[in-house]
């Protein structure tokens, strides 16, 4: 565990700009940003539904349930915003305390309301309403996804083990590695092997490959 710990401190040292890190730049604020957009982009589907269950009351003290929310919500919240978040699943663990809010919400209102909700996340899903967004919308998975499956088909064609150069965005050094773990991979200006950087030189390998932004794949010298 301490191994572990000491690895993931590293990488996010390496490769997280956040608050916690960086200071108060930028790139920092923009992390923050990710995070508070991923966690409350759902709300939008329900808030409007809260008037309604405040109106019905609760069966218990309602100071209770804010309180435990709020300790469900709060920790991995702020964990995102000061020390890594770079996908939307990394916020999985506060947006479920989101959900059980809109179902509280949603619940004090007839059936044909959560309907309502359900679209209604459904086209923030499909059209998000700010380019900060794209990365949970569909439209971007399907892109993602089909630029990595391009390029790992086009590595596999080829003759390993292989030094594979990543130009663009996507695939991530990450995914290459998980299929390819023989192989030698750049991107960003790091050299990674078997899912760790590479510290040891480069050995002799058979082929040398190239993937564009669109997922490309082209032999190089």
């Amino acid at each position: 565990m301490a191994t572990a710990f000491h690895y993931h401190s590293v990488m996010l040292r390496d490769n997280s700009h956040a608050f916690f890190y960086e200071g108060f730049t930028r790139k920092a604020a923009v992390m923050a940003l990710f995070a508070a957009y991923w966690n409350g982009i759902g709300v939008l589907s329900w808030f409007w539904a809260i008037p309604a269950g405040i109106r019905r009351g609760w069966a218990t003290d309602p100071w209770k349930h804010f309180a435990f929310l709020a300790i469900w919500f709060l920790p991995p919240f702020l964990f995102n915003a000061v020390v890594q978040v770079t996908d939307p699943d990394q916020t999985l663990a506060s947006v479920t305390a989101t959900c059980l809010a809109g179902a509280w919400a949603l619940s004090a209102l007839p059936r044909p309301y959560t309907l309502l909700g359900c679209v209604i996340s459904a086209g923030l899903f499909l059209f998000p309403l700010v380019r900060l967004g794209r990365e949970a919308s569909l439209p971007w998975m399907r892109r993602v996804t089909a630029t990595e499956a391009q390029a790992l088909d086009g590595v596999v064609r080829t003759p390993g083990p292989r030094f594979i150069r990543i130009r663009g965005e996507f695939p991530t050094w990450r995914v290459v590695s998980y299929y390819f773990p023989e192989d030698w991979i750049e991107q960003s200006g790091k050299i990674y092997h078997a899912n760790w950087e590479a510290i040891e030189p480069l050995p002799d390998v058979r082929s040398r490959l190239s993937i564009d932004k669109a997922g490309h794949v082209s032999v190089s010298n």
